[in-house]
């Protein structure tokens, strides 16, 4: 876990990550003294939450660019990417090493550190990209997807998570399985930078009363899943530190809204925020239903 000599050991965690484990590990293979850092809608909140530009700079960061913008050619610089396994993150970093011809490509080398693990499809999808596999020189799986918040509080940033878990129109929203296995994925990479293999505890039994059908037990048979596979693929790579290999470490309460006697009181005590938590309301505030009357639906 964050050393005890860390006051604020889920940002300290966070920053050691990135300036340790990504930019140090870039650096320490020769990437040159200047480096440009491009992160997507998912890794730039990530670091925004836990770097400063100062702290970039210092481990030879001389800009940060968004996956999705057009940018200017670097070609004297490498260039570190962090980003999701996202097939549209994909896609845009091969469209950066498309050309054949190497000096026509936006950058020197590519440093590419995924925030989650990378399916096999996708990882094949990179592996046809030629220009790309030339320009690789490093190519790794960070594990580091969640969101610092303050001192000792992080989010998975998911704001629709409440709906899609307990709304009555799942239609407007994810599907439950889409937002338990983001919510996994991302307390899976907490865990990892926290240096943990957790005993999870959670709560089974949903509203309707049957066993594994509330949402906290979505998400802690999701995350067990892929922590196992984090064990699993350290132990095939040979990679040190991260997931611990062998036992439990901690242990890990997963809670959903419907027993959490504190997160109500986190709020609005109001009825209005209860109907927008839990109703359709329209941007003018209106919420609309139809009545049986003797004169027909209205």
């Amino acid at each position: 876990m964050a050393s005890p000599d860390d006051h604020d050991s889920f940002r300290a965690a966070t920053k050691r990550r990135i300036l340790d484990d990504m930019l140090g590990k870039v650096t320490a293979s020769g990437g040159g003294e200047w480096k440009v850092l491009i992160v997507d809608p998912v890794t730039m909140p990530v670091v925004s939450a836990s770097c400063g530009m100062s702290d970039l700079t210092n481990e030879g960061v001389s800009l940060v660019e968004p996956l999705a913008h057009s940018r200017e050619p670097q070609r004297h610089l490498d260039a570190v990417y962090f980003i999701s396994p996202s097939l549209t993150s994909l896609q845009a970093l091969c469209a950066d090493f498309a050309d054949q011809d190497e000096e026509r490509r936006l950058y020197a080398r590519a440093h590419v550190f995924f925030s989650s693990p990378i399916s096999p499809a996708h990882l094949a999808m990179l592996k046809q990209c030629r220009g790309l596999v030339e320009s690789l020189a490093t190519l790794a799986e960070l594990n580091l997807e969640y969101l610092t918040k303050d001192t000792h509080t992080f989010t998975t940033g998911q704001p629709g998570a409440l709906q899609a878990f307990f709304g009555s129109d799942a239609s407007r929203v994810p599907s439950v399985s889409t937002v338990a296995e983001t919510a996994a994925t991302r307390l899976a990479t907490l865990l990892a930078s926290l240096r943990e293999f957790p005993t999870i505890r959670y709560k089974d039994r949903g509203v309707d009363g049957a066993a594994g059908t509330s949402p906290a037990a979505n998400v802690a048979q999701r995350l067990y899943r892929m922590m196992l596979a984090l064990r699993n693929r350290q132990g095939v790579s040979g990679e040190t530190g991260g997931v611990p290999r062998f036992g439990s470490t901690c242990d890990v309460l997963v809670l959903d809204r419907a027993c959490d006697p504190v997160a109500p009181l986190a709020r609005e005590w109001t009825y209005e925020a209860m109907v927008f938590d839990l109703l359709r309301v329209s941007p003018l505030g209106l919420y609309e239903y139809e009545i049986a009357t003797n004169a027909g639906a209205q």
